[in-house]
């Protein structure tokens, strides 16, 4: 793409995602090089935060923590109202650094507070949103909050096959947690059964009992033997009900 008759945006565009390549394959005095050369020119605010990042961690992957921290949150900043996945990568670790300093609780409010932002592009960026956690949950361990910081990296399990050092996470949590001594106790039996003493029988109770059992039969024998509506028909033409034994016969046709 550098070498296509391109705008100048996405010139820029491309040079970053060169830079992005050299950082990844740690080749940090190449990429800094290239994102100064950006930083130079007028980028929109959205790839000047993203050169800020990769600066950023170009110094702390050199062992450079201090030097990194401005970077961070500059770009933080800069993306707060155009990039939430800047603003959740780059504040991540200016909290991280802040851990390396000492200050555990300060880092796990900071993480914390970016954690509703981290859900809203889980699915855009997985990665930042698994690395957040993964952050998370070490600074919580660090705290002494070992339940809260076990049950927020047991969200992390779908991301650890690409993700190795998230299982260390888990595994080092694991290992903080108390261990359970286990206590015996010795139950003496008497020398003779001792017959369960029997509830006895509440009458209130029986007759509540009773008479729901009558009310649900009565309701049933009802809705079984009701009589269809009766038809418009005067009440002189239905025929009473007898006994059809007790009716005299009918006389015979001679």
């Amino acid at each position: 793409m550098l070498g296509l008759p391109v705008s100048t945006h996405a010139h820029k565009i491309a040079r970053y995602y060169q830079a992005f390549c050299l950082n990844e394959r740690r080749e940090f005095g190449a990429a800094r090089e290239i994102v100064d050369q950006l930083l130079d020119d007028g980028l929109s605010s959205r790839l000047r935060s993203r050169c800020l990042l990769i600066k950023g961690f170009s110094y702390y992957s050199a062992g450079q923590i201090e030097q990194s921290l401005p970077f961070y949150l500059e770009a933080g900043r800069i993306a707060r109202d155009s990039d939430p996945t800047i603003v959740v990568g780059s504040l991540r670790m200016a909290a991280v650094i802040k851990a390396l300093n000492g200050d555990h609780l300060e880092a796990a409010a900071e993480l914390e507070s970016l954690v509703p932002l981290a859900c809203q592009i889980a699915r855009r960026d997985p990665k930042v949103y698994s690395a957040l956690l993964n952050s998370y949950a070490v600074e919580l361990g660090e705290t002494g909050r070992l339940e809260q910081a076990l049950n927020v990296a047991s969200h992390l399990a779908p991301f650890a096959v690409i993700h190795p050092e998230f299982n260390v996470t888990i595994a080092e949590l694991k290992s903080k947690l108390p261990t359970r001594k286990h206590s015996v106790v010795v139950i003496h039996r008497p020398a003779e059964p001792v017959a369960a003493p029997q509830a006895k029988p509440n009458p209130a109770r029986k007759r509540a009992r009773q008479s729901t059992l009558v009310l649900r039969e009565a309701e049933r024998r009802f809705t079984s033997l009701r009589a269809p509506p009766a038809s418009r028909v005067r009440p002189a033409t239905i025929p009473a009900l007898r006994n059809p034994a007790r009716q005299p016969a009918k006389p015979r046709a001679p």
